[in-house]
């Protein structure tokens, strides 16, 4: 969807969000916002999508200004999969202090629709929550409870998988705590998506990824709040060095 929110309104939404920033001068509501993140290996232009994804681009921009992200190394980068920055520690575990809600609208990816047996790649969902639904049945409370009663958890675990394999994905991930919205239109994870890494439902802060190819996977998983429209070549550098090997050097928001 084009992007018809102004860069005024988010850094408004952003200083009520995210104290501390400094607003920018007024500007058109029909503009569309962009990222110029310059990079040791290039120039990697992002749209942003701040109507559908309004409070993590207000953070984008509330970050970017505070010169957060100048200087991170994209510290997870994996060949045909994602290249990964937004922590200055550069150790995968850094955040800006706080977290913040995803902003995913699973119908509009059609999860609600896609039935989890014909979705090989959320297999691992499955898999924790049959052991888990296993688990609370036989009430098993304990690891040593787990190998002692291998033989009952085998009889069981089989029909509580297939059942589970009947779901939906939206069904699914809700099961895990994911959150959703009717509010908004959420992107695919197609190649040059940008998104947000998190480590479970509503867990965002800083990291972001860009996706090298598409991941169809991932949908519902992160909220995805840009895309690259210049410099694929640069993210394609950039996962080519391997981790730690490419760093950006400053994050410039406008509008045009």
């Amino acid at each position: 969807m084009i992007n018809k929110f102004s860069l005024a309104f988010l850094l408004t939404y952003a200083l009520s969000a995210y104290p501390g920033m400094t607003p920018e001068p007024e500007t058109s509501p029909e503009s569309e916002i962009y990222a110029d993140i310059e990079t040791d290996k290039g120039k990697i232009t992002i749209k942003l999508y701040g109507e559908n994804a309004p409070a993590t681009v207000a953070n984008f921009i509330n970050l970017a200004q505070k010169k957060y992200y100048d200087g991170n190394l994209f510290h997870r980068v994996i060949e045909d999969f994602v290249a990964q920055t937004g922590d200055p520690t550069g150790t995968g575990t850094g955040n800006p202090g706080y977290l913040f809600n995803d902003e995913i609208n699973a119908d509009s990816l059609g999860l609600h629709e896609l039935r989890v047996k014909e979705s090989p790649g959320y297999q691992p969902y499955i898999e924790k929550l049959a052991s888990a639904i296993t688990a609370r049945k036989l009430k098993i409370e304990s690891e040593e409870d787990w190998t002692a009663r291998k033989a009952e958890i085998d009889a069981a675990y089989p029909a509580i998988y297939n059942r589970l394999l009947e779901l939906t994905v939206k069904d699914l991930l809700t099961a895990y705590g994911y959150r959703y919205s009717k509010d908004i239109v959420s992107a695919k994870m197609t190649r040059g998506k940008v998104a947000m890494a998190n480590s479970g439902p509503d867990s965002n802060g800083s990291q972001f990824f860009i996706a090298q190819r598409d991941l169809p996977h991932l949908n519902g998983l992160h909220t995805v709040f840009g895309e690259v429209t210049e410099g694929m070549e640069v993210v394609d550098a950039i996962i080519a060095a391997g981790n730690g090997k490419s760093k950006i050097l400053t994050v410039t928001v406008r509008q045009q």
